[in-house]
Formats: structure tokens, sequence, C-alpha cells
């Protein structure tokens, strides 16, 4: 009797056991199916709500106390890490453990894939160590885009240690992708991944591209209002985003805001003169948006022929006392620089700017103007120096920005003097920097890439250039020294003896002194010029 006993009791735990493994297995399908991106990858298996064995871990808890309901715990954080469950799943980090967790999260506002327009991604991993990637395309209207014949809405990549991913909208989320502006968000639980994205036409009439920001702050600065195409992102993945639209004349006057409902993972776009009266556009101005929650902003500015250029938005909070802006260039045939200036503060600043040679000297003379409350400068060319309008032979050096009392922020542009044939704008910069990673590279018969720095030091400065093919492997290295107070603007292959000829790649600047800098490539013939800002 005893043996029987012993015999039912063994068939009683082993049917416990089997139905506890076939409900984990059920529950895992759940996930899956709500969850398709993590099938095959690490949070595919009982540890997704386990800690081992039948123990639960925090999002196990959180699944059963929500009465086994995935969708109900989406926005909660369970492990608090500081990243709700959704956005865990959706990056591959496991929802219940608070040492892991999404390390770099990168967003492209403005990505197409029709006929006509395309998107490029330059992506570096930085970093010693491999790193997984988990790119998501989403529509205006905040939905995923969706799979089917020849495409994906999410791609999972993994990258090698110091690798770049050179590619195509298409080439990543599949051949059948049709995106007209939609965006991309880039999660990864590794850190040191960097990312760059170009937008061109089918012609190469216009190309700029902008480095992906790294975070979503809810007030931003976009420099220019007049003749752009405004593009604002909610990257929240549960909440809709209230976006105010605020308009200021260069004067710093406020005039009537704009209003706008930005879905979770949705994108908002408009042109200024369509959103804003046009007598107001025409006089110049900027805009300021102040959201309810994080908001990544991007701005394409027409110029008079087919050339946009591209700017990010800037930081309220951010800015500096002095700024540099690494190249002006004025006179001859073949440049124009415009330099543009905002007070972000609520009290009047002057500015005191000075232009200055590649050689340290000064070229004509400083100039101190006022600038009132959240007012803004433009400075079109180089007569404010004291200098000709229209130089005959070409100047070119550094301007450097020193504010009395409040923060600015300031943007340069390059052009062509008509404004017809090639534009780029990228945000003067407020903190130089001894290691510098630019994510492009281009040198070959049809493409050139350039380099400008400025050593502000009392000291010179040695600089190591180092540039790389995709696969992380050194492609070759060169060594220059910059005087005090000095700076080159010169192509790589001038800075980097025996470049080969590169079509893809990155490259890296380490500095004794922190420098000021960026980077430009463009074609030969100057048809096309878009900035590489430092990351």
């Amino acid at each position: 009797m005893r043996k029987v006993s012993y015999v039912v009791l063994f068939c009683l735990a082993a049917l416990t056991s089997l139905s506890s493994a076939f409900a984990t297995s059920s529950y895992l399908n759940l996930a899956r199916q709500r969850y398709p991106r993590i099938t095959g990858t690490r949070l595919d298996s009982c540890n997704l709500c386990h800690t081992g064995g039948s123990s639960r871990g925090l999002y196990g808890q959180a699944y059963q106390n929500s009465g086994r309901n995935f969708a109900a715990i989406e926005s909660q954080d369970s492990d608090g890490d500081g990243f709700i469950n959704l956005s865990e799943l959706n990056a591959l980090t496991f929802p219940g453990d608070r040492n892991d967790f999404t390390k770099t999260n990168l967003y492209f506002p403005s990505v197409s894939n029709t006929a006509s327009h395309f998107t490029g991604f330059a992506i570096t991993n930085t970093s010693s160590d491999r790193a997984t990637l988990v790119l998501s395309a989403y529509r205006s209207s905040g939905q995923a885009v969706p799979g089917g014949a020849g495409v994906s809405g999410y791609k999972i990549l993994e990258m090698p240690a110091h690798s770049q991913i050179a590619n195509l909208a298409y080439e990543l989320f599949g051949s059948g992708l049709q995106l007209d502006g939609g965006w991309v968000r880039l999660a990864s639980p590794h850190a040191g991944v960097l990312g760059f994205s170009l937008n061109f036409d089918d012609r190469l009439g216009s190309l700029d591209g902008t480095t992906a920001p790294a975070s979503a702050p809810a007030n931003l600065i976009l420099p220019e209002l007049k003749s752009v195409e405004i593009a604002l992102v909610n990257p929240s993945e549960t909440q809709t985003v209230t976006a105010n639209l605020i308009p200021f004349d260069d004067q710093g006057r406020q005039q009537n805001p704009l209003s706008v409902q930005i879905p979770a993972n949705g994108r908002y776009a408009g042109r200024s003169e369509t959103l804003f009266p046009s007598s107001f556009i025409d006089a110049g101005g900027y805009l300021k948006v102040s959201a309810s929650g994080g908001i990544v902003a991007e701005e394409s500015i027409d110029s008079s022929g087919d050339e946009v250029s591209t700017l990010g938005g800037i930081d309220v909070s951010g800015g500096g006392l002095q700024l540099y802006s690494p190249q002006f260039a004025a006179g001859g045939n073949t440049w124009r620089s415009t330099l543009t200036l905002i007070n972000l503060e609520n009290s009047p600043t002057s500015l005191t700017l000075s232009f200055i040679s590649n050689d340290g000297l000064e070229l004509g003379k400083s100039t101190t103007i006022d600038v009132g409350a959240n007012a803004r400068l433009v400075i079109s060319d180089p007569s404010v120096f004291g200098l000709p309008a229209v130089p005959d032979n070409l100047l070119e050096g550094y301007v450097r920005i020193a504010s009395s009392a409040t923060r600015v922020a300031g943007v340069v542009t390059f052009g062509d003097p008509a404004d017809t044939r090639f534009r780029t704008s990228l945000p003067c910069v407020a903190q130089g920097g001894t290691d510098l990673v630019f994510s492009q590279v281009a040198v070959d018969d049809t493409w050139f890439t350039g380099l400008a720095a400025v050593n502000a030091n009392s000291v010179p400065a040695d600089v190591t250039i180092s540039v790389f093919r995709t696969d992380g492997s050194p492609a070759a290295t060169g060594y220059s020294r910059i005087e005090p107070n000095s700076r080159f603007s010169k192509l790589l292959t001038q800075l980097v003896p025996n470049l080969p000829l590169l079509g893809k790649g990155y490259f890296t600047v380490h500095s004794s002194q922190p420098l000021f800098s960026f980077a430009v490539f463009g074609t030969q013939s100057l048809s096309v010029l878009s900035a590489i800002p430092p990351q």
C-alpha cells in the first residue's frame, strides 16, 4: 500500500510539473505573439518572467498581478530602472532586471524611402565590445511600419567593436519599404553607439544630414523660420505629447503660438508658411518648441535653388557664454557664410565677435553688438568686422562669440554666393573636445571630406587623425600640430597621408588640447555639401 502511495505522489508531482511547464510555455507563446521581435533572442525564454525555476522575477510578478495581461503592464517600470516595460521589450532588455536597460537611445526624426527621396544611416560602435542594435521604423501616425512582403518594421543588428554600418533605409528595413516622412528609433543595451543620417534626392540636387540626438528635451529652439519644413517627433511609446510652437521675431517679441498634439511614437510635420502668417515669416525670426514631454525636432531650410540644409533642434538649456564657429568664409566666387545667434534668456546681452585667421591673427576688427532678451542676430557678410561685404579674395578663418551676460546659441550656414548650388548648416560649438568621432568618410573621384579644427588654447595642440573602414580596421593615420589660437581647414587627404579611396567609414580626432571642430563632405564639383558635427 505504501509503495502505491509513493507511486501516486510521484505521478501527481510529475503532472504538476508538466502543468507548470505547459502553462509557462503558453505564457511565453503569448509574449511572442504580442512582441514578435523577442523571438529567437535572449528574451525568448522562461527568464523573461522567472529568475530561476518557478520563482517569478519583478516582471513576472507584475504580469501575474495584472491577471496575466501583458498590455496592462506595458507602461509600468517593473524593475525601477527608469525605462517602462514596453521600451525594454522593444530594446531587447529584460524588464525585470534593473541592471539590464537601454544604454543608448538615438532618434532619426526624418526618414524617407520613396521613388525620389532617400535616407541613409551611418551608425558607429565606438566601444571595444560587440553591440546589439534594435532599429524601429514608424509612420507619422505613430504606428510601427508593418511587416510584409519585402519589408520589416524593425531590424536587429549585431555590430562588432569599432565597426560602422552605412546603409540606406531600404537596405535595413527591406526593399519593399515605403516611407514618406517617418522616423526611426535606435535602441541598444550597449553604450558607445553613435548615429548620423543623410537625406537626399534621386538627382543629388539636395543632400544634407544631422547627427542623431540621444536625448529628447521638452524645450527646443529651431533657429530659422523662413522657408522651412518643421518636423517634431514624440519618442514616448505610451503618452501623447502637446507641443506649443512659439514664434519669435528678431527683436525677441513672441507671436501667437500654435499647439499641436503628437501621439505616442508619432511625428508632426508642417511648412512654416502654412503654420504662421507670411507677413511675419518673411521678416525672419525663429521658433521655440515647448512640449509637455520629451520631443525631438528638426528643420529643413530651403535655398534659392534645390539645395536644402538641415538643422536639429537646440536645447534651450544649452548654448554658452562663449561660442565658436570653426569656419567662416566669404569672398571670391565660391563661398558665403551666414552666422545666426540667438539669446536664450529673458535678459539682454552684448556679444563681442572676432574674426580670426588660420594663423591666429585678427581679420578686420572685433565688434560688439547689443542683443535683446530672446532676440536673434543674423550676420551674413564680413562687413560687421570692418571688411568689405563681398571681398575680392577669399577670407577664411573662425569666429569667436563672447556674451557678456546670457547664454547664446548659434548656427553657421555655408553656401555659394548666389545660394543656388550648395548649402549646409550646423550649430556653433560651445564646448571643445579632445576625443571626437566623425561618422562619415567619403574620399574618391566624386567625393571629398574636409576637416576644420580650432585650437583656442594658449599652448599648441598635437592632433592624431585616424580613419577606419566599416569593419573597424585602420585605413590610415595622420598627425598635425595646431598652434595656439590658430586652426586648420584642410582636406582629409591632406591631413592623412596614404589615405585609400573610401566610400564608407568614419574617422576620429584625438588632441592633446580641446578643439572646436567639424567636418564636411561633398562632391568634388560642389554640387552638394553636408556638414558632419563631431560626436
